[in-house]
């Protein structure tokens, strides 16, 4: 089609009668063999080899280099030596440069007599090439064709260089497969038809793919933007497979917190100032959790319930959890100014933070889903927020996240509590803030574990007089006041032998 010379007859019909080439005709002078020409069929065979051809007609395999040329002229005049021209095949044609040009791969201007002599040269040296052939053509199409499609589905395309990779290294591979057939086979195989199959079926693969990731980040935004911040969608929406929303069990942060006799302050409002009296409190406290990498779960009533390390891991998942809580106590101080001079009612807070093992995904029925999690390790979060109000601390944790939160905060233990709902005892510690910002000193901290001690040994009255130094020196301290209280009354009533020191919970 581009009028370059690929293919030369080897045999034409002329006149009612066949001709052949000169190339053909050369051929059996070099090799003494005859050549046979079939009609019906149009092959050709020089010898005993078929030539292989197609209509009579073969593809020349171009030497890349013209022949030696040698003047008819010197010829003529006797300057060329006899023995330069002895036994080789002479073809006589035009080299003038505006008569009998051929374009071929690689010259636009090839004298005709070249291309006879190429022929002749393939058909003795049994150079001529050889297409691959049709069936062979489509069952490689196929394969390639399979190959590329395959590199377009949904787990490969999880990564968005796979695609384009495994292209580009089909066509590398099939390029290599082509030269190699045909510098050492000499055979011909398609090149073009396959690689735009490749190059189409990613071009495809990658617009459908466009589209379709385009709706399934819209999908994930959508499920994870009530929950998470935006950094985290965003890290989400960046590997979308470390945030599978399936249930599985992982080891989290929970934090609960709620506003301390919400109800009282709730009959004292009318509907619409108090729902704009909870809109000021639960922004700031949900942008917070968000702020500090965590999932809010949901809004019960007054309380926010949130977690960490799902849908995407946090590692210092226990120490961001601790971090909000102290943030939220401290944010609750201008809310308290603003409602103050606005003639409302100030509130504080109990914040329970316990870590575990819980169940985290799309929990719910057929119709309705919630992206929750469950287990024991939540349910003792909720009891230790609960308990804030009988020991008179902003926060409260478990054994697990004092562990987990490490050195980059104080803590105090409390006590061993038998929650509600449980017969084992679980070891409650309250957070007092980070090194540096603690309300009690490091001197207050051991006298209160002299107390522990003491109180847990059946020495009440030494663990009164401890109590009672620590009050003086802090007389607001929710856990002295209690824990005053409790060893007067064991001290006056001692307790039976069966006595652990575990304090059990009240209520819910």
């Amino acid at each position: 089609p581009d009028g370059v010379a690929r293919r030369i007859p080897l045999v034409v019909e002329l006149g009612g009668h066949y001709v052949q080439s000169l190339g053909l005709t050369l051929a059996p002078v070099a090799t003494e063999q005859p050549t046979r020409f079939f009609a019906p069929t149009g092959a050709v065979s020089l010898g005993p080899r078929t030539i292989p051809s197609s209509r009579a007609a073969v593809r020349i395999n171009y030497l890349g280099t013209p022949f030696p040329r040698v003047s008819a002229a010197d010829v003529l005049a006797g300057r060329v030596p006899p023995g330069e021209l002895e036994g080789k095949l002479l073809l006589v044609g035009f080299t003038y440069a505006a008569y009998d040009k051929v374009p071929t791969p690689f010259d636009p201007l090839t004298d005709g007599v070249e291309l006879h002599a190429t022929l002749a040269h393939n058909l003795v040296h049994d150079g001529v090439l050889r297409d691959s052939g049709g069936v062979a053509d489509l069952a490689a199409l196929a394969f390639i064709a399979l190959a590329a499609v395959m590199l377009q589905l949904h787990v490969v395309r999880r990564r968005a260089w796979l695609p384009i990779a495994g292209a580009v290294a089909i066509l590398l591979v099939w390029m290599l497969l082509v030269q190699l057939a045909f510098e050492r086979r000499g055979v011909v195989i398609e090149l073009v038809a396959p690689v735009l199959t490749v190059v189409a079926v990613t071009a495809i693969g990658a617009a459908v793919a466009a589209a379709t990731e385009g709706r399934e980040k819209a999908r994930l935004r959508s499920a994870f933007a009530r929950y998470v911040s935006r950094s985290l969608v965003e890290r989400i929406l960046t590997n979308p497979e470390a945030a599978q929303l399936g249930g599985k069990r992982k080891e989290l942060t929970v934090l609960f917190s709620d506003i301390r006799g919400f109800s009282r302050i709730a009959e004292g409002l009318p509907p619409e100032r108090l729902a704009e009296f909870m809109n000021q409190y639960l922004t700031p406290m949900t942008e917070l959790v968000l702020d500090h990498d965590g999932t809010l779960d949901k809004y019960i009533g007054d309380a926010v319930m949130a977690w960490w390390n799902a849908p995407l891991d946090v590692p210092d998942h226990a120490a961001r959890a601790c971090t909000t809580a102290l943030a939220m106590v401290d944010a609750l101080r201008p809310l308290n100014q603003r409602w103050r001079s606005e003639g409302l009612p100030q509130v504080q807070i109990g914040v329970g933070i316990n870590t575990g093992a819980m169940s985290v995904g799309n929990m719910g029925s057929e119709k309705r889903l919630d992206f929750t999690v469950l287990g024991d390790a939540v349910n003792l979060g909720a009891r230790f927020e609960a308990l804030t109000k009988e020991y008179g601390v902003d926060i409260l944790v478990g054994e697990a996240t004092r562990q987990a939160a490490g050195s980059a905060f104080v803590f105090r233990e409390l006590d061993r509590v038998r929650v509600v709902g449980k017969d084992r005892a679980a070891r409650i510690f309250q957070l007092l803030g980070k090194p540096g910002q603690s309300p009690l000193s490091t001197e207050d901290l051991v006298a209160w574990e002299r107390m522990l001690t003491c109180y847990r040994a059946r020495d009440f009255t030494s663990a009164e007089a401890e109590l009672r130094a620590l009050a003086g020196r802090h007389p607001s301290d929710g856990p002295t006041q209690v824990f005053l209280e409790r060893v007067r009354d064991l001290a006056a009533s001692p307790p039976g032998a069966s006595w652990d020191g575990v304090y059990d919970q009240r209520s819910k």
